[in-house]
């Protein structure tokens, strides 16, 4: 494979990769903004399918980060092992030998994991929580 071959599909993994923060991005501004503008309280089974099918989202979206940033790693060793066809673009290669890949992992299950549990929090004590706002700024109003 040439070195044009393995930069052009590094390229390709790495757009995936923004499409799929994109997508975490994206999926918790929805939650957030459902979490601080729906103030009714939720069923039990509501909050559990909604955990549970974050649960899932969060698994397959970290997997499949993993798995991007594990093909990252793979193709800029390729292209470290083709630098004979990278002197024409020496900064190339001296950037391609500074990055590393390798490490993301631990960064995806540190922000997953974390998410996961601030989701779940907000899940569990969702309806202790819109209670008290609906005691302290709805029970304030009058009626005109």
């Amino acid at each position: 494979m040439t070195a044009e071959a393995v930069l052009g599909a590094l390229l390709q993994t790495k757009d995936q990769v923004d499409n799929q923060w994109s997508m975490y991005v994206v999926v918790h501004l929805g939650l957030f903004w459902f979490f601080f503008l729906v103030h009714r309280p939720l069923l039990f089974i509501e909050r559990a399918i909604a955990l549970f099918a974050y649960g899932a989202f969060a698994y397959i979206n970290g997997s499949a980060l993993i798995d991007s940033y594990t093909f990252l790693e793979a193709a800029r060793l390729d292209l470290l092992n083709l630098r004979g066809e990278l002197v024409n673009i020496p900064n190339m290669g001296s950037v391609l030998g500074l990055l590393n890949f390798a490490v993301t992992t631990q960064l995806i299950l540190i922000t997953h994991g974390a998410a996961f549990g601030v989701v779940a929090l907000f899940l569990i004590f969702r309806n202790s929580m819109v209670r008290r706002y609906q005691r302290l700024f709805e029970g304030g109003r009058t009626a005109n």
